[in-house]
């Protein structure tokens, strides 16, 4: 296990370091169109909700794998719940909170007990008992902190989670830069 967790971690420092500026209600725009959902109703179970679009500056395809990878989860969550999945039970907010870019994904499925939500980042650890290799958060967490970031989750068993992805703000002067050549 722990051979596991130094290979781990060496392939988490082998990733992409390119940076640019990231709109995020695109990316999340984007991630949510291309997600390969399982059914119809599964796609329409999830809503986006832009309070307030920002730019961070990040690697696009890391921050792409970051939310797809609680699109993931959360629609376990779901399933995990036993009743088909209705419009707005994942929601994905963009806003700006306490002067910080949030992106926050929220269900409403099985939640996790708060005594596993302090262990829910660790290497190898996984709620979801015989699936997932419990590396998908640690591996969200570390990209989000490579940008100064931050990843949180509020949970109440039985009433969904909510993931918050807290990044600082950047310019989108890079992102102008890149669209018209210059």
């Amino acid at each position: 296990r722990q051979i596991d967790t130094q290979i781990s971690n060496a392939q988490l420092l082998r990733l992409p370091r390119e940076r640019s500026a990231i709109l995020a209600a695109e990316l999340v725009h984007e991630v949510v169109a291309s997600y390969p959902y399982r059914s119809s109703r599964e796609r329409d179970c999830v809503q986006v909700h832009l309070q307030q679009d920002f730019c961070f500056i990040g690697s696009r395809p890391l921050f792409a794998q970051v939310l797809a990878n609680l699109i993931k989860n959360a629609l376990h969550s779901l399933a995990s719940a036993g009743t088909a999945p209705q419009p707005g039970d994942l929601r994905i907010d963009v806003g700006l909170h306490h002067g910080k870019g949030r992106i926050a994904v929220s269900d409403e499925g099985v939640g996790i007990p708060h005594d596993r939500q302090t262990r829910i980042f660790e290497p190898f650890y996984s709620t979801q008992s015989g699936a997932g290799s419990g590396l998908g958060l640690t591996f969200c967490k570390n990209v989000v902190e490579t940008i100064n970031g931050q990843l949180s989750v509020h949970s109440e068993p039985a009433q969904g989670a909510v993931f918050m992805i807290d990044l600082p703000l950047g310019t989108a002067t890079g992102l102008w830069h890149n669209r018209v050549g210059i």
